[in-house]
């Protein structure tokens, strides 16, 4: 297992942004739905991360948000990640901003390329390895209009041999 700094000061980061907030999200509205797209860095392959996300509050207190991300080749490897978060958002002092821990499952199918030495592009399947995970992690979202939300956020996931640390942020239509 590879522990980087990234890695050891991620539960910190995410007690400091929980500690933060209050637990009142007045200004978003039960059934709001966001798209969106966004990008960011995985820690498992050194590589850039991007993806296309939805959510969807089912009340004041709980959002649930799958997403599909794509996280780009280097070191030999790239991979597909399905993710389905809930978030438990908290309004902090402003009305435009709120603070969310995040918990949920994962799906990552890394494919490795040039494993044999001769193949550099491969589509077979021995050469992808797929494993369920854990992800837990935190983030901040701000309203900038009725319609327009900016978010980041930092994701730890636990899966079998490809435990890694996504730091991502994005844009979302709201409706």
């Amino acid at each position: 297992m590879r522990f980087n700094l990234l890695n050891r000061l991620f539960p910190v980061i995410i007690i400091f942004i929980v500690s933060l907030s209050t637990a009142r999200a007045d200004d978003f509205r039960k059934g709001e739905k966001t798209i969106g797209v966004e990008v960011g860095y995985n820690s498992f392959n050194e590589s850039a991360v991007t993806g296309i996300t939805f959510s969807y509050r089912f009340n004041r207190l709980l959002r649930i948000a799958p997403n599909v991300q794509y996280v780009f080749r280097n070191n030999q490897t790239d991979a597909f990640i399905f993710n389905c978060d809930f978030h438990v958002p908290f309004k902090i002092k402003t009305s435009r901003v709120e603070l969310f821990p995040l918990a949920g499952v994962c799906y990552a199918s890394w494919n490795h390329h040039g494993l044999d030495g001769i193949r550099t592009i491969s589509d077979d399947v021995s050469s992808r390895d797929s494993q369920f995970g854990i992800n837990v992690g935190g983030g901040i979202g701000f309203k900038c209009s009725g319609n327009l939300r900016l978010f980041a956020e930092g994701r730890y996931s636990f899966v079998r041999d490809y435990n890694n640390t996504s730091i991502l942020a994005g844009i979302a239509y709201s409706f």
